[in-house]
């Protein structure tokens, strides 16, 4: 890892200024961030070995001038804080900065073995790039099976759990969840704190509750499923797999084109295809799946041609008994006439049905999506 640049200075962390170089890393450069550390911790090594796009990237360690820096990905256009304080946020690019948070969140706890917590989620270690939200600030991270007390923020921890605050699955849903009420609506947080004495927003679930008001009901699905205090699921269902299911149907509560050229597989094929495997999709519903996102990428009208053949066929594979919506005579079909997003939603909402409405039913649609414009 050599310095090519110096750049300047990006801001100051806790452990001194973070430093903006570039630096060749494995021949490729690589505008970096450089964050000093006091010491290397858990959370730090776990970044190294992370990918995923709403997950900062992080290239590995720097010393210089006696300090020990963390190389990572420069996120030149700031922080969800920064953000939030300089402009109103359009609702389109708030559903994508939500929708990013969670992806990135089902990642470390349902992707990662073992787990990983990060402890410290909050809009300050949320960054954007090229318009992208990437978790960042691993520092207070940790694997599941040894988390120890530490200080967390009471804003972004449960109240049960405040007199003994260790960070867990439930504790960093709860602190994405107060993340997207700031984003949405900043003076409901700025007045429950300004009329009680101990951080219990728990008991004004419905305040924080109503920041969603007016906005995309895929918004408030969000907020219901990470902030309700009678969501007791971890412990309800059995922690992870329904922790799964809780977080894919929030996830596929969002526009289906939303997210949709980013996730983690970007241009590989293969990747493409084990993502259908790790979505527990069977190869025949694969093959159909992508046979009509190809005549979708051909055009609307082909499309409308084939769908009744695509219908039959998922119907069969998974007894589906019953329709919404016509099989026959495309030109009268509740497909005619729409194009774009609209047309992407009721094919994504009928898929869903056709599949036994399983969580994953809208991803793996994505998914056939990006593979067909990439073939």
């Amino acid at each position: 890892m050599n310095i090519i640049e110096s750049r300047g200075v990006l801001g100051e962390s806790r452990c001194g200024q973070v430093l903006h170089l570039l630096l060749q890393v494995d021949g490729l450069l690589v505008d970096a961030a450089c964050k000093p550390l006091l010491r290397e911790t858990c959370g730090e090594r776990a970044l190294l070995s992370l990918k995923h796009p709403h997950i900062i990237k992080a290239y590995g360690y720097l010393h210089r001038e006696g300090v020990l820096y963390i190389v990572m990905d420069a996120c030149l256009d700031g922080t969800l804080e920064a953000a939030m304080r300089s402009t109103t946020m359009q609702e389109p690019k708030l559903c994508k900065y939500v929708w990013e948070l969670i992806e990135a969140i089902q990642y470390i706890h349902l992707r990662c073995s073992p787990p990983l917590l990060h402890g410290d989620i909050k809009p300050a270690n949320c960054f954007i790039r090229d318009g992208t939200l990437q978790l960042g600030d691993f520092g207070s991270a940790c694997f599941e099976a040894v988390a120890l007390p530490q200080p967390i923020s009471p804003l972004y921890y449960p109240l049960q759990a405040q007199e003994r605050p260790i960070p867990s699955r439930r504790a960093d849903l709860w602190a994405a969840g107060i993340t997207i009420v700031q984003l949405m609506r900043p003076t409901v947080l700025t007045r429950l704190l300004t009329t009680m004495a101990i951080v219990d927003f728990q008991s004004h679930y419905r305040d924080l509750w109503q920041a969603a008001h007016g906005h995309h009901p895929a918004l408030r699905t969000a907020l219901k499923a990470l902030l309700d205090p009678a969501a007791n699921w971890l412990e309800q269902e059995g922690g992870v797999p329904h922790e799964e299911h809780v977080l894919v149907s929030v996830l596929d509560s969002f526009p289906v084109t939303i997210g949709r050229t980013d996730h983690p597989y970007g241009s590989d094929l293969e990747a493409l295809l084990l993502e259908f495997r790790t979505l527990g999709i069977e190869d025949e519903t694969r093959d159909i799946l992508l046979r009509a996102a190809r005549a979708l990428t051909t055009g609307a009208e082909r499309f409308r041609e084939c769908w009744p053949e695509y219908v039959e066929a998922l119907s069969r594979l998974h007894h589906s008994s019953t329709y919404p919506f016509p099989q026959t005579s495309p030109e009268d079909t509740w497909l005619h006439g729409l194009t774009g997003e609209e047309l992407h939603q009721k094919i994504s909402d009928v898929l869903i049905l056709l599949l036994g409405r399983r969580p994953h039913a809208r991803r793996a649609w994505s998914a056939a999506l990006d593979y067909a414009l990439l073939e």
